[in-house]
């Protein structure tokens, strides 16, 4: 796993080298290198490269948001190898623009990563631009590298999100802030394929969708119909709209009461749909600000989510639904607040119709993470061999 965290600590691996993910302690912690900075999101991908040599590569890309001093800092990207994350070098993501979050994407084979620029402190302030990259071949290089192709407007972006309907690729953007409200448009973009020979089909503004303080976005399909759901800093609730094939845009479907949700994570079993919604929780231990929850929907018998349990949370910032052994699991990430964290983020278990927690993970200031599982090599990422560890054992990380 791989979760950034607030301040100039840095992000760090927790390589638990094939035992039970519970068994996961601060020792086996390992810091990334360069170090992260207010780093806010980490995304994990695989690309099956064909040159120089044919590969699977694994990569972390992170966003930097501050370095101290200014929002203009370079976010990272790393490349899973010999058992650690190495830095890739050069950097192609430099001067980044309080960078808050990655996506990464497929289309027509080549692989593309989306950043959303959250705020720039030297010209734009929150009207700074988001960047799609694509990632080609280099020979000047003699590798596979990103390079910018194309700069979209935005607003305090927070998050992106992509997902298809049919045979077409769409983008859609989480505004935060523009400077004065949060009350503002979040955005869809759909990729027109006019021209296959162009480094990125063109990015068409499809529809404006209302939000206020908008921070994460979320793509899921049930019963062969795609939903995007926005999580409301500002508003107290998460909206959920459905694909209207007749109209060829989203139409708001159901509307979830919450508190200040940061963050969103769906996933499917047995048919039916979750979705996990965390809070920051800002009024004290025990407040009913610190409580979370994960909600149901079943297509096939049900009109909306409902609520399936709360998660008593600590200044939760980031979840990630992983499945590993078999089960399903969710990794929380608190960030670092004096009136309710406890400076560590929580792993959830599928109990009996349910999660339960069953483990601390020992992190500090945790904004976000990413679970990811790789072959044993030569070495485990604190450098020692790989032991027990099997091949495709799980590696986590954090902040």
């Amino acid at each position: 796993q791989v979760v950034g965290g607030a301040g100039g600590e840095g992000s760090f691996l927790m390589d638990n080298c094939g035992g039970d993910v519970v068994n996961i302690t601060a020792a086996m912690r390992t810091p990334l290198a360069p170090q992260t900075t207010w780093a806010r999101d980490v995304e994990y991908f695989e690309v099956e490269e064909q040159l120089p040599v044919q590969r699977t590569a694994r990569y972390i890309v992170v966003a930097n948001s501050f370095d101290g001093s200014t929002y203009t800092v370079d976010s990272a990207l790393y490349e899973w190898t010999g058992g650690r994350l190495e830095a890739v070098a050069p950097n192609p993501f430099e001067n980044t623009k309080g960078a808050y979050h990655w996506r990464h994407f497929v289309m027509g084979g080549a692989h593309y990563l989306v950043v959303a620029n959250h705020y720039d402190d030297q010209g734009n302030g929150y009207g700074s631009p988001s960047v799609i990259y694509k990632l080609a071949y280099s020979a000047a290089l003699g590798k596979s590298a990103f390079t910018p192709v194309q700069s979209i407007s935005t607003a305090g972006a927070a998050a992106w999100e992509a997902f298809a309907v049919g045979e077409d690729t769409y983008l859609a953007v989480a505004n935060y802030f523009n400077g004065s409200h949060f009350d503002i448009n979040s955005k869809v973009f759909k990729l027109a394929r006019t021209n296959p020979d162009t480094p990125l089909p063109r990015v068409v503004s499809v529809q404006s969708i209302p939000t206020r303080g908008a921070r994460c976005v979320e793509a899921f399909a049930a019963g062969g119909v795609q939903y995007v759901a926005f999580c409301n800093r500002w508003g107290g609730d998460i909206t959920v709209y459905r694909w209207d094939a007749a109209t060829a845009q989203f139409a708001l479907w159901h509307t979830i009461a919450s508190r200040a949700v940061l963050a969103l994570d769906s996933f499917s079993r047995g048919g039916t749909l979750y979705l996990a919604a965390v809070n920051i929780g800002r009024a004290g231990p025990g407040s009913e600000s610190d409580t979370s929850a994960v909600y149901y929907y079943d297509p096939a018998t049900m009109s909306g989510f409902a609520k399936l349990q709360d998660l008593t949370t600590e200044g939760a910032s980031g979840v990630e639904h992983f499945v590993h052994g078999g089960e399903d699991w969710l990794a929380v990430a608190n960030v670092h607040d004096p009136l309710v964290a406890n400076g560590s983020s929580q792993l959830y278990r599928w109990e009996g119709g349910a999660f339960s927690p069953v483990f601390d993970l020992p992190t500090d200031s945790a904004y976000a993470l990413s679970f990811f599982t790789v072959p044993c090599e030569t070495t485990a990422s604190d450098g020692q061999p790989c032991g027990s560890r099997a091949a495709g054992g799980p590696v986590f990380a954090g902040h």
